[in-house]
Parts: structure tokens; C-alpha cells; sequence
């Protein structure tokens, strides 16, 4: 038997080996030569002190006994119509316990009561792994059945035997074997294996909502829905709380608010949430019955498909608060609107008094500071207003709004609904624009523009100090659905170079790219006066202006401008 070669995460070196490692598994009760190789040594360089012993005799064991079934505490088989459906049972060493004769036997009880069903997958849901497979659970149960497994292949390790259930519903299965107890149990005593199988061909889903809950029913073989079902809703107590039959489309519809919430209290029998099952009879067939919990959504769960989803039996409230305006300074008043509704099957509604918020928190998000604390008042349940002067000392950033209410625990809810800015700014008093000609002109050695200044207030800003400047920029040139074209004439220095385009378009934010070190400056802070309109003409790009309060401001919106103009002779255009 050849060694197997070291593995990529074990050390290894061209010269030594820290281990070495045998296919497996190796033959049960088996005589084995170990050899080494003459003259090995240590990475030190030193012989083995028990070089001796080799060739080394080995022999393995017999190996462990083993039962086990492929799904425990509970498993889902299909139903098979057309035979029995098997649930895996893998054996090594216990085959002999299981022989009419012996002393071990394979038992299976099949249940039917909703309640009963309940209690039995809790019992195996709960069970001690150490101190109940001591214990035998169907001992003088009524309706057993028992079976007999085939002899041990002595071909293969391990035996994969199928119980064969041919009825639909739960089967609590119990396999009873001195031979494990014997290898693995402390005093020597039988074992107990066991587990849960639903046979079944009904596919279950449920969707609890606050308003109503809906189940659906589909078949495993097909995927179609299951029309005529009984369906049946407990609490993870056994209280009954719902019962009905699906529609032509599968479904149960129970109009029942919070039917998750009505469970009382006390310890759950088995898993938490609701306890679903459902039966279907058909003609000539035996009667199919499967399970299931609200809280089985391994894979399917809502967060993974961005599905919202709510906890608790209370409503789902939206807060929302409306302001004269987002942008404030210290010193300013706030008025505010306030709107609280909760969300139904039917969209938005009102709240009731007792789950309106009564007070409005203002938090410096910054910090987490609480600044204010308002009182709500009410009209009806429409609305409430409040007003909030923003303290002259006031640190800017963003200030959230949170309303809270004292719940029925003696807490306190709380729902953000919008925020505000604190900032230092200025208000702009002057709007002014800049009219470039309508239409690009080629070969043109100067162009008219237009500017007009108005007050914020209202009215022009009539014979008033401006000062304009202007500069000429090459641009290349570009046209729709000639993207692969080049229209700019030869030029002795090359292509363009990117890094120069950004030192000559630093400062301007808006330039497309062109020539290196062709821009020029044309107008440089030229003085003028508004007409008594307000109105300007004269070749202008950027303007700046003396507001009311007799400070320079730079025009920002739209402020700067550019336009196209067509050099005589070239195909390029140039941004003026």
C-alpha cells in the first residue's frame, strides 16, 4: 500500500516529511507490515532509537457499531403513490439485533391527531441525546409496527437500508440495539435511536400579517395547488385558533388580525410561533396530512429577498414632519407640521388618542444632545403644529426630529420623522443672468451677450456697478455620430497632452479639453452700469456685481457662461 502524497497545508520539503498518511479506510480485522525506508532520519540528521522494530506488524480493529437515520429529529419523505416511500437508515454491526429472532427491533408508530402529532415532535425536539437513548419511548404504544432488516453485505462498509412507509402522515421510527449499547452506553444496557418522518404530498406556506394570514397549499409532485384542503391553525401550545379549506388557487384566506399574537402565555410545546397542518382526501386514496411551523424559513427568509417585515402585535406607524424650510440659522424660528398615521391592508389611516405621540424631541444627530423637548397637541388626528427658535448659540449640523409616546410596558416609543440644518449663510438678494447670442457665428471678431439683474425681492437693479470678465478658450471639436473623426487642422506640438489640459482648465470646472496653452483672457474685470432696467450689453462670460449690503459677490447662477464660436477657414469651434 502506497502512502499518500502530503497535501498543500501540510509542511512538507524536498528532503523530509512531517507526516504520512494511508488511504481510508483501511480493512476491519486485518494483519498489516509497516515498513520504512534504510537509512532514515530525522531533519537533524540522527537515526531512528527504534529502527528495530521495523518491519512494524499492525492490526486494525473491528470497527465501531452504527445506526443511524439520514434525517433526525425530523425529516420530510414524498409521498409515493405508486409504493412505499423509504427513509434512509444507515447500519454497521447492529444488522444481527435486528432479526426476528434477536433481541432489537425496528418499531414505527404512524400518528394522525393534529394535537397528538404536536406532542410527539416536541418530545423529539426536545430530547436529551445522553440520557434519553437509555430509554424506550414506544414501549406498549398501540399500532406498532415492526420490521426486519436484510442480513449485513459484507461487500460494503456501511449498509444504506430504506424503511419503507406507505402511508401519508408522521411516524415516529425507534430502533432498539444491544449491540450499540454494548460499544457506546455505560452500564451496558440497550440503545435507542429514533427519529420523525413526515410522508407526505402537500406542500405548505404561510404568511402572517397583522390584518390576516393566508396559507397556501400546493402538491409536492407537481407544484399545483390544492383545492378542498382542511387547514387547521394552533398556537405552539395545541389551542386551536383557526380552521378552513383552501380555494380553487390553494388558498386559505383567515381574515383573523394578529392571529400570531393570540397565543397566551406559558412554554411552547415544541417550536415557537404558529403550529399549521392541513388534509386532503382523495377518492380511492388514502388520507395525506402534512405540518408545518410558522418559523420555517431557513432559506427562504424575507430579509433575503428585501421584503419589509414587522415584529410584535402593534401596527406599523409612519412619522413625518413638514418644515417651512430645511435650511436654518442660530437664532431662527422653525414652524413645523407634524402627521402620524399607521399602516393597514387598505393603505394609510388615523391613529386612535392613546397611539398619537405626545411629545417631539429635537436631537443634535452630531452628538446625540437632546436640544428640545416639544408637546404635540392634536387637531383630531389630522395633525399637529409646533414652532421651534433655534438657539442663538446653536452648533450646526443636522438637528433630527423624534416624536415618542409612553407605551403599555411603561417605555417609550419613538418614530424619527425628519430633520433639519443649522448652517452659516448668506441669502443671495440678486438674480443675475447672462444672455449669450442665439446662434453661433464662424469667423466673428467679437460677439454681443446680454445681462439682466434683478432683486430676489423684486425689480430691476437699475444703475448699478458691474464689472465683467471674460476668456477665450479652443475647444475640440466634436460632433454626434462622428466620434471617430478628427477636425482640428495639424499642430507642430502634437497630441494633446492630458496633464497640461488640467493646468490649463484649473479653476473654470466645466471645460471639455483643448490645445495646450491657447486660452487667453479678453475681458479683465471691465467696468460697467445697468441701464434703468436693469439690463446689460456687452461681450461678457462672468460678472461681478455690488449687492445692496456693498459687498463684491461673484454671479453664480447661472454667473458664468460659454458659447461656440466657428474660427473662418478651420473646421474646429472655440468655447467663448
Amino acid at each position: 500500500m502506497t502512502p499518500v502524497m502530503p497535501t498543500e497545508q501540510e509542511p512538507q520539503s524536498a528532503k523530509w516529511l512531517a507526516t504520512v498518511r494511508f488511504p481510508v479506510p483501511l480493512a476491519e480485522q486485518q494483519d498489516y507490515l509497516l515498513e520504512l525506508p534504510d537509512g532514515i532520519k530525522d531533519e537533524s540528521g540522527r537515526p531512528l532509537s527504534n529502527a528495530a522494530s521495523f518491519p512494524l506488524k499492525v492490526r486494525t480493529s473491528e470497527a465501531p457499531p452504527l445506526a443511524k437515520f439520514a434525517a433526525a429529529p425530523f425529516g420530510i419523505v414524498e409521498w409515493e403513490a405508486a409504493g412505499p416511500s423509504l427513509v434512509p437508515l444507515s447500519l454497521r454491526h447492529v444488522q444481527a439485533d435486528l432479526q426476528p429472532s434477536s433481541s432489537g427491533h425496528l418499531r414505527i408508530r404512524r400518528l394522525t391527531d393534529d394535537v397528538e402529532i404536536l406532542k410527539w415532535y416536541g418530545r423529539l425536539f426536545h430530547q436529551n441525546e445522553w440520557e434519553d437513548r437509555k430509554s424506550e419511548w414506544l414501549k406498549d404504544a398501540a399500532d406498532l409496527q415492526s420490521m426486519t432488516v436484510p442480513p449485513p453485505n459484507p461487500d460494503k462498509v456501511i449498509d444504506v437500508i430504506g424503511v419503507p412507509l406507505s402511508q401519508p402522515g408522521y411516524h415516529v421510527l425507534e430502533l432498539k440495539s444491544p449491540r450499540l449499547g454494548q460499544a457506546l452506553l455505560d452500564p451496558i444496557q440497550p440503545m435507542f435511536v429514533r427519529t420523525g418522518a413526515l410522508v407526505t404530498n402537500l406542500g405548505l406556506h404561510v404568511k402572517v400579517g397583522k390584518d390576516d394570514s393566508l396559507v397556501w397549499v400546493t402538491s409536492l409532485d407537481k407544484g399545483k395547488p390544492v383545492e378542498g384542503a382542511q387547514v387547521s391553525v394552533y398556537d405552539c401550545r395545541g389551542k386551536s385558533l383557526w380552521r378552513g379549506r383552501t380555494d380553487g388557487q390553494g388558498l386559505a384566506r383567515i381574515d383573523r388580525p394578529n392571529l400570531d399574537g393570540d397565543s397566551g402565555s406559558g412554554q411552547c410545546i415544541a417550536e415557537s410561533g404558529l403550529f399549521i397542518t392541513a388534509r386532503f382526501s382523495q377518492s380511492g386514496k388514502a388520507l395525506d396530512q402534512s405540518f408545518m411551523f410558522s418559523g420555517w424559513s431557513r432559506g427562504i427568509e424575507p430579509w433575503r429577498f428585501n421584503v419589509p417585515i414587522a415584529w410584535g402585535s402593534e401596527r406599523v406607524a409612519r412619522a413625518h414632519t413638514v418644515t417651512d424650510r430645511p435650511l436654518l440659522r442660530a437664532g431662527d424660528t422653525l414652524s413645523m407640521k407634524h402627521f402620524f398615521r399607521l399602516e393597514t391592508v387598505q393603505g394609510l389611516s388615523d391613529a386612535t388618542p392613546d397611539q398619537l405621540p405626545d411629545k417631539l424631541r429635537v436631537v443634535f444627530e452630531g452628538t446625540g444632545e437632546d436640544i428640545a423637548t416639544l408637546d404635540l397637541r392634536w387637531q383630531g388626528a389630522r395633525y399637529a403644529l409646533s414652532t421651534w427658535k433655534v438657539p442663538p448659540g446653536a452648533k450646526l449640523g443636522r438637528y433630527r426630529f423624534v416624536m415618542e409616546r409612553e407605551d403599555s410596558r411603561g417605555g417609550r416609543r419613538s418614530w424619527d420623522s425628519g430633520s433639519v440644518r443649522v448652517e452659516e449663510f448668506r441669502v443671495p438678494l440678486v438674480d443675475a443672468r447672462l444672455i449669450p447670442p442665439k446662434a453661433p457665428s464662424a469667423g466673428a471678431k467679437e460677439q454681443t451677450w446680454a445681462a439682466q439683474l434683478n432683486y430676489m425681492a423684486g425689480g430691476a437693479m437699475a444703475k448699478s456697478p458691474v464689472t465683467v470678465s471674460a476668456m477665450l478658450q479652443p475647444r475640440w471639436s466634436n460632433f454626434p455620430g462622428f466620434d471617430d473623426f478628427a477636425f482640428e487642422p495639424p499642430a507642430a506640438e502634437g497630441p494633446p497632452d492630458a496633464d497640461g489640459a488640467d493646468e490649463m482648465d484649473e479653476g473654470d470646472g466645466e471645460s471639455g479639453g483643448g490645445p495646450h496653452g491657447a486660452s487667453r483672457l479678453v475681458l479683465d474685470k471691465l467696468a460697467l452700469q445697468t441701464d434703468a432696467k436693469g439690463g446689460l450689453v456687452q461681450g461678457t462670460a462672468e460678472g461681478q456685481r455690488r449687492s445692496p449690503h456693498r459687498t463684491a459677490r461673484r454671479t453664480e447662477l447661472p454667473g458664468s457662461r460659454r458659447t461656440d464660436a466657428y474660427p473662418r477657414g478651420l473646421p474646429g469651434r472655440v468655447a467663448r
